[in-house]
């Protein structure tokens, strides 16, 4: 009887796991795996920058966005400089942002900090005309000691 009751619970779970259905969520362009490395492709987006380093108590920022000649006609860039408060949460310490009115923009940044664990968080808008497509990303954390 213990066998029987097994194999038709096996037998429900198999079931209901295969009658689930999955939605996959394409990126704007194109989704490519290349060294198990997801690659995402944008429209108007080729490549974007968001580090952080810090050292002798300057943080420096590099938030940059580089598009595709001819198509990109012009980056927004917003970068904050956010510092960990407690175990999970994080305050803005400074933000900057800029225009550029071409297909590549950047924002460099030497900010001075006191000990603790940062990290910038960036908004990136890349245009071609009025399409336009934004992408967020952050730096790794590094800490000030």
């Amino acid at each position: 009887m213990r066998k029987k009751t097994l194999a038709i619970i096996l037998s429900l779970v198999l079931l209901l796991g295969f009658s689930i259905p999955i939605q996959a969520v394409n990126p704007p362009e194109l989704q490519q795996n290349i060294d198990d490395e997801l690659v995402l492709r944008y429209a108007y987006t080729n490549h974007v920058v968001t580090n952080l380093s810090i050292a002798s108590n300057i943080a420096y920022i590099d938030a940059s966005l580089s598009g595709y000649p001819g198509t990109t006609t012009k980056v927004e860039i917003t970068a904050k400089l956010q510092k960990k408060t407690l175990l999970f949460f994080w305050s803005d310490v400074e933000s900057w942002s800029g225009t550029f009115n071409t297909y590549r923009g950047s924002i460099y940044k030497a900010y001075g900090v006191s000990s603790g664990t940062y990290r910038v968080v960036a908004t990136y808008k890349a245009y071609s005309g009025s399409a336009s497509e934004t992408i967020n990303a952050q730096s790794g954390n590094a800490t000030c000691p």
